[in-house]
């Protein structure tokens, strides 16, 4: 991303998401489509993060720690998210690291 102040937002967005990942599905129904909670579940940390533009949109790529019943553990997605105006739009969630295809022209 082009602007340092940009990344930052989109960072504490993932943060966010991530909180209402866990914990509720009225607040994650604001800014994710079709994402369903993961209960019983604490969102821990981000450990690290990937961003790529693509287009209009940003592909995350993001390594995320949860806690359940005790255990730790530690998980990949891939995000596609949108921005409009002052916020951001989780459109899709994809468990793992997915590899982004190139565009082909034709």
């Amino acid at each position: 991303m082009a602007d340092n102040e940009a990344y930052q937002s989109l960072n504490e967005f993932i943060d966010l998401f991530f909180a209402n990942y866990v914990s509720s599905q009225e607040n994650l129904d604001l800014i994710a489509k079709g994402v369903k909670i993961l209960p019983n579940t604490v969102f821990k940390t981000k450990d690290w993060s990937h961003v790529a533009e693509a287009g209009s949109k940003y592909i995350v790529q993001v390594q995320v720690t949860f806690e359940t019943a005790g255990v730790t553990r530690s998980e990949h997605f891939t995000l596609t998210i949108s921005k409009s105006d002052n916020s951001f739009l989780v459109e899709k969630m994809e468990h793992g690291l997915v590899k982004q295809e190139e565009k082909k022209e034709e």
